[in-house]
């Protein structure tokens, strides 16, 4: 018997079918043509090799780190692989972003413009790191990573106030509250350090609380809108959130823990990539609607 390529149904009702087409007077099911199928089936099987890819390179992290003798040694590979994993992201953002609907359209560009900026971050991240030989943390590359964060706290926010209506307020409300008290919690040794400056200190504290609000925003909007993809983003951004408190006791390059938390970082960037991945093998170049995102 002949494998079926790719493993799922290319047959769809009118009513998912996009409002260009309904225009054309299709009604009933509508079975997809040879080209949409082969299109389809492309888009799937790089949804493969995308996880395929992330395997590969995670499994590379968990064999080199442990044999190196010394962690730093693999700064330039640890900068590398979170690069990839991020400009993976924007790159699969940015084409399921071409391709949105007027309800996506405003949502997905604002999640592809963060990941951009979050792209030039890491740029300036690793020029610190490789060139000038010393964390950036407490410089201005700190505020570019913020920018990126900010435009995508505001979609994911907009998003999940479609689907909580008049209790917004109070479910964003109690959010940032939970979040402030495991942030302050979590880092309450860090922050009384005296011999470090303040500055260090304001960016150990936000990173944290930026990535646990981005945690709880992903988990309420795949709980709230049955997108349960986007569980992926709330997992990444809770494993970057605790790598992040770790960082705060171990934040000199000197410190050999600060290099192992390539791993998980990587692990969270590439969330966003596999997220992206997947929307873009739902998304149908011949104009046939995906399921909602």
């Amino acid at each position: 018997m002949a494998r079926k390529w790719p493993p799922f149904d290319l047959h769809w009702k009118a009513s998912e079918i996009s409002p260009d087409i309904q225009k054309s007077g299709l009604a009933g099911d509508v079975p997809a043509s040879r080209s949409v199928k082969r299109k389809l089936a492309l888009n799937y099987e790089g949804m493969i090799w995308n996880v395929i890819l992330f395997f590969v390179l995670f499994a590379a992290h968990i064999v080199l780190y442990p044999r190196a003798l010394d962690p730093n040694s693999l700064a330039g590979f640890g900068d590398t692989m979170q690069a990839i994993a991020l400009l993976f992201a924007a790159l699969q953002f940015t084409r399921v972003a071409r391709k949105a609907g007027k309800e996506e359209i405003h949502f997905l560009n604002f999640i592809t413009l963060g990941l951009w900026i979050w792209v030039m971050s890491h740029g300036l991240l690793t020029y610190s790191e490789l060139l000038l030989e010393k964390s950036a943390i407490g410089t201005v590359t700190d505020w570019v990573w913020i920018t990126g964060y900010a435009v995508i706290l505001h979609a994911l926010m907009q998003r999940t106030n479609q689907y909580i209506g008049d209790v917004k307020s109070r479910v964003h409300g109690s959010i940032l509250i939970v979040i402030l008290i495991i942030v302050l919690l979590s880092l309450w040794q860090p922050i009384r350090d005296p011999h470090r400056s303040y500055a260090i200190k304001l960016m150990q504290l936000t990173f944290p609380f930026l990535d646990l609000w981005l945690f709880f925003l992903a988990m309420l909007l795949a709980w709230k809108s049955g997108a349960r993809k986007w569980f992926l983003v709330g997992f990444g951004s809770f494993v970057i959130g605790v790598t992040d408190i770790v960082l705060a006791y171990h934040y000199t390059m000197s410190s050999p823990v600060y290099r192992y938390t390539d791993i998980p970082i990587f692990a969270g960037y590439s969330m966003w990539w596999l997220l992206g991945a997947s929307l873009v093998s739902e998304k149908s170049y011949a104009g046939i609607g995906s399921r909602r995102l």
